[in-house]
């Protein structure tokens, strides 16, 4: 029997990123954005799907995520729709984690340079931008425009490896796949190919068939060339850490 899907992550761009190529390989499914969060990105989208009130949508998605996903996967879109979640947006404690973990299949797209994303999530917070449209014009950040701490960006790393090392080993068990930031990005056909090795039978035609996302990364400039302190930070870039008992990382420089 199919099940709906989760996407796990902390990519604020590569989320958006991988959700638009799986919306153009899967276009009749229902593809969600954020869902458990009081400001999450499909209010209206869900009110009109579960017929319920904007308002009681907002209170079940902050204070009763596990009705709100019965109630989802109770529809007959559910084994063909993916909702987004960010690790954070319920506690750990949470008894939502039990209920994904048996009743839905689990995507977890992780990044792997974690210092690079701790800058990304610099740039992005500084200009009030996570991510741009390809027809936009390229934002110009202009080069050793940042200075780093390395105690912050340490603790940056150290809480997204917790993430990291937390979504893999409670959802080990489950219906359980992986994609790496990283390598997802590097074009749009990388993204497709990924995604069909996952789900060969579901996939909607040929990915040789056009694919293309609309979304682009802000950041365009290498890590060595936008910090000005790049020689005190350096061994932070490309970092490979291991999760005991899981599946090794790969060393990626950028």
């Amino acid at each position: 029997m199919e099940k709906p899907r989760i996407l796990f992550s902390s990519a604020r761009f590569g989320a958006k990123y991988f959700l638009d190529i799986y919306s153009q390989l899967h276009p009749n499914d229902l593809v969600l954005g954020e869902i458990f969060r009081r400001q999450g990105d499909n209010i209206k989208v869900l009110s009109d799907l579960l017929k319920v009130e904007p308002a009681d949508i907002k209170r079940m998605a902050a204070e009763q995520p596990v009705e709100l996903w019965k109630r989802l996967k109770d529809t007959e879109k559910s084994p063909n729709l993916i909702a987004l979640v960010y690790y954070y947006h319920q506690p750990r404690e949470s008894e939502l984690w039990a209920e994904l973990a048996e009743t839905a299949e689990i995507y977890h797209l992780y990044r792997s340079n974690l210092f690079s994303a701790y800058l990304s999530r610099k740039i992005a917070m500084d200009l009030g931008r996570w991510q741009r449209h390809k027809n936009e014009a390229r934002i110009e950040i202009p080069e050793r425009s940042l200075d780093v701490s390395t105690k912050e960006a340490e603790k940056y790393i150290r809480e997204r490896e917790n993430e990291i090392q937390w979504c893999r080993e409670y959802f080990k068990d489950a219906d359980y796949h992986e994609f790496c930031f990283e390598d997802i990005t590097l074009s749009d056909g990388t993204c497709a190919r990924r995604l069909k090795e996952e789900d060969p039978i579901g996939v909607n035609g040929s990915v040789s068939q056009a694919i293309s996302s609309k979304y682009a990364p802000i950041k365009q400039i290498s890590n060595a060339d936008l910090v000005n302190n790049y020689s005190e930070v350096a061994h932070l870039d490309g970092v490979r850490y291991q999760i005991p008992g899981m599946k090794e990382m790969p060393i990626l420089q950028h």
